[in-house]
């Protein structure tokens, strides 16, 4: 398989991203272009991702961004510079399409697969354009790699597709990622200390502060939770727009001791909340999968997600977390005072709990592997 040549085309570098570029890269002769140097709407640290990937970072940005969106030119030059076997891109965007055209009019052989990461309700809920765009690209791509089983099925039942359905859910390689939980103990340990948590049963919250996230909601189905459990505190990492919105939330309901912002993490400092926490919750109203579901299942957190987010797929409930409607305030209570009353969910602080995931990774990016051409 090395021998095949791969060209990935992506927006940015993202730690959800690396252990799959890296896969590729070591089954193939790869070269991996982005579009831009970080993402558009949230900056990870670049210099520490570049430390993890086995390839070089290409970077193409001719071109412009539009409404989250990149357009580049000079598509062609990298075809005929790299002479691809395969060509993966992402979404249903117009770079697909030219590169749909390109091959048409050269009469080239390479193969064309597209990332999708979206959910069954953002599927099911596109704009005019993009349904014609994907409509056209289901039947003209050679494959789509799908988060999850149930929106193939979804894909197969409703839009007819000639491309191929491949499954690689948002995940990273275990022995990766708990290699480096382990070397942020003492990071955790001093959080604990700092923020006074020792026998706290913690909830753990990691994104982006933003509307979709329907963390407004979450402080106050928290308040209904804190007046039964005092022991409880809810942990909102992260930055964003809503912050003073969540806030005031917050102070109004005097919920100060309870709820705890310390800012955004990443890398180790953020593994070590993950470490320190027993459950994790994902409230959102709308999330295409969610990569901290999976890490918070190999950091061993019980994992408490919306049912409308994608990384629900990973939930196998009553073993390693539960699914809840985020529109519902009592529901997602219930499911955090249910959860805090399972005591041996608390035998642990501080220390590597037992992975939660459900399948390995290789597992799944074997799978992938059998279905690229």
């Amino acid at each position: 398989m090395i021998g095949k040549k791969l060209l990935v085309l992506h927006p940015s570098l993202a730690p959800y991203r690396v252990d799959f570029f890296n896969s590729l890269n070591e089954n193939y002769d790869a070269e991996f272009y982005f579009f831009n140097t970080n993402l558009l709407n949230q900056e990870f640290d670049q210099e520490k991702l570049k430390k993890d990937i086995n390839f070089t970072a290409n970077y193409l940005t001719r071109g412009f961004n539009l409404l989250g969106r990149s357009f580049r030119i000079g598509i062609g030059k990298i075809i005929d510079k790299e002479q691809p076997d395969i060509v993966i891109c992402t979404e249903y965007n117009l770079i697909n399409i030219v590169l749909i055209l390109y091959r048409f009019l050269s009469r080239r052989k390479f193969k064309i697969y597209s990332i999708c990461d979206d959910n069954i309700s953002v599927a099911k809920n596109v704009s005019f354009f993009k349904n014609l765009s994907r409509a056209i690209q289901l039947r003209t791509l050679d494959g789509i790699i799908l988060t999850h089983t149930d929106i193939a099925e979804w894909y197969k039942l409703k839009l007819n597709p000639r491309a191929k359905l491949l499954i690689f859910p948002i995940i990273r390689k275990e022995n990766l990622f708990r290699q480096k939980l382990e070397t942020s103990i003492p990071l955790a340990e001093g959080l604990k200390d700092k923020y006074k948590l020792k026998e706290k049963k913690l909830l753990l919250f990691v994104g982006r502060l933003t509307a979709v996230k329907n963390l407004e909601l979450l402080v106050e189905a928290f308040d209904m939770v804190y007046k039964k459990r005092q022991d409880a505190v809810l942990i909102i990492v992260g930055s964003g727009p809503m912050k003073d919105q969540i806030n005031e939330k917050i102070t109004k309901y005097g919920l100060q001791q309870a709820i705890i912002l310390p800012g955004r993490f990443e890398g180790e400092s953020l593994l070590a909340w993950y470490l320190l926490s027993q459950i994790f919750i994902l409230p959102s109203t709308n999330e295409l999968f969610g990569a901290v579901v999976n890490e918070a299942l190999l950091a061993g957190c019980y994992v408490l997600v919306s049912n409308l987010a994608g990384g629900a797929s990973l939930i196998k409930e009553g073993w390693n977390g539960e699914t809840f409607n985020p529109s519902d305030i009592n529901e997602m209570a219930f499911i955090i005072l249910y959860t805090l009353n399972r005591d041996e969910l608390f035998n642990y602080q501080v220390e590597l709990k037992e992975s939660r995931v459900l399948f390995p990774y290789q597992n799944a990016f074997n799978s992938v592997m059998r279905e690229l051409a």
